[in-house]
């Protein structure tokens, strides 16, 4: 009884990862063109991978404090 329970979770979880991949940011990964997506002013930052959010948060921060 324990497995029917679990697996619909299982299943929810795998599914709201798999819409996390599919979040505009993810697809510059895929070669997608982050422009097509992405205003002009932040497609320098989705243009580099692994940057993009922290240098986003950064400028979020700073802007929070000004």
């Amino acid at each position: 009884m324990g497995g029917v329970v679990d697996r619909p979770l299982y299943q929810r979880v795998l599914h709201s990862a798999g819409a996390r991949a599919e979040q505009p940011g993810a697809k510059r990964f895929a070669g997608v063109s982050p422009s097509a997506e992405q205003p002009a002013g932040e497609a320098p930052l989705a243009a580099r991978p692994g940057r993009g959010r922290a240098v986003a948060a950064a400028r979020a921060t700073f802007h929070d404090g000004h």
